[in-house]
């Protein structure tokens, strides 16, 4: 029994890991679209700017240029959006476990 709870911890965290993965990817690919067409001067502001504006924090310190600055709330909605979607899949993931278990 010990070693089967250790089993189903071991891939509750690979999933997390693979969903946080996931989500660095779908940041670094904003950023990369950012820095890619000239909205920002390097990639690492454009990466920053990515994962604040996907994370839904949203400092302003950086900005798009005015004629772009639709995207940070589109990316701002795509973030919830996805975000969201982890949670019910960690969600469901955890119900199946313990509905096994018990």
């Amino acid at each position: 029994m010990r070693h089967r709870w250790i089993q189903l911890e071991l891939l509750m965290v690979s999933l997390v890991g693979s969903l946080l993965l996931i989500h660095l990817f779908e940041m670094g690919m904003w950023a990369a679209i950012y820095w890619w067409w000239g909205m920002l001067p390097d990639f690492e502001t454009a990466a920053y700017y990515s994962s604040t504006a996907y994370s839904t924090v949203g400092f302003g310190d950086v900005l798009l240029p005015d004629q772009w600055r639709i995207l940070g709330p589109i990316e701002s909605s795509v973030g919830v959006l996805m975000l969201g979607w982890s949670t019910a899949i960690i969600v469901a993931a955890v119900h199946k476990v313990y509905r096994e278990r018990l």
